[in-house]
């Protein structure tokens, strides 16, 4: 089986889970650059991603991008 770009991998995430953080998209795909590949759906798609700063238990600040819910469904609709 082919093994999807990672930009398409992230895409499916997002329209999964809604949601994706570097740590995910690390432990998970193995997606070193994450905020590449949200930048390349952004420029390709015209998607809307937004990056939500937030702080773990520890107080470390993480990015964890967040994809619009209308365009969420509106994907999930056109089947991509």
């Amino acid at each position: 089986m082919k093994k999807l770009p990672q930009h398409m991998t992230v895409l499916n995430h997002l329209v999964e889970a809604g949601s994706i953080t570097q740590m995910e998209a690390a432990g998970v795909y193995c997606i070193r650059s994450l905020s590449s590949r949200i930048a390349e759906i952004k420029r390709w798609l015209g998607l809307s991603i937004a990056s939500e700063r937030r702080y773990d238990a520890t107080g470390q600040l993480y990015v964890r991008y967040v994809l619009d819910d209308d365009e969420r469904a509106q994907i999930h609709l056109e089947g991509w």
